[in-house]
């Protein structure tokens, strides 16, 4: 069957909302991930800057040490989840700034699927890393697939 787009045909969503509703949600979904991201990195170099300045002298100190690693061992796990993210929605944000500024209007079509195949991966990724990261989930996978 051809492809019989046409240039003057709208996509289901734009149809229905308009392309102020495109531009709010760019909008808000930017800010959100600028936002998460910035904390982030600003919570990780807090617990690197207290991991430094703590000195493992007695047991307690190095219990607290310990945590601490820990805490930045999760933020570093964040991290990477914040920026697959941000990888597997860079596409399909640049397809929706190029379609609202007119210049690609084939949403629907290839590169259309293949933004909508990431947003959906970044999903599975979300998994994959919180198992790879983290032992508790890993546990609890392990647990799941015994039927325990």
């Amino acid at each position: 069957m051809a492809n019989t787009f046409d240039h003057g045909m709208s996509c289901v969503f734009e149809s229905v909302a308009g392309k102020e509703v495109e531009i709010l949600m760019l909008v808000i979904g930017g800010t959100c991930a600028v936002f998460m991201c910035t904390v982030y990195i600003h919570l990780m170099s807090i617990a690197r800057k207290h991991v430094r300045q703590i000195k493992p002298e007695d047991g307690a100190n190095a219990s607290i040490v310990a945590e601490l690693k820990r805490q930045v061992r999760l933020m570093k796990t964040f991290l990477i989840v914040c920026g697959v993210y941000l990888l597997c929605y860079a596409p399909q944000i640049l397809l929706t700034v190029l379609h609202l500024s007119g210049l690609f209007y084939d949403t629907a079509g290839y590169f259309g699927g293949v933004c909508t195949t990431l947003v959906f991966i970044n999903s599975l990724m979300d998994a994959v890393i919180y198992v790879w990261r983290m032992p508790a989930y890993r546990k609890a996978i392990v647990r799941l697939l015994r039927c325990e």
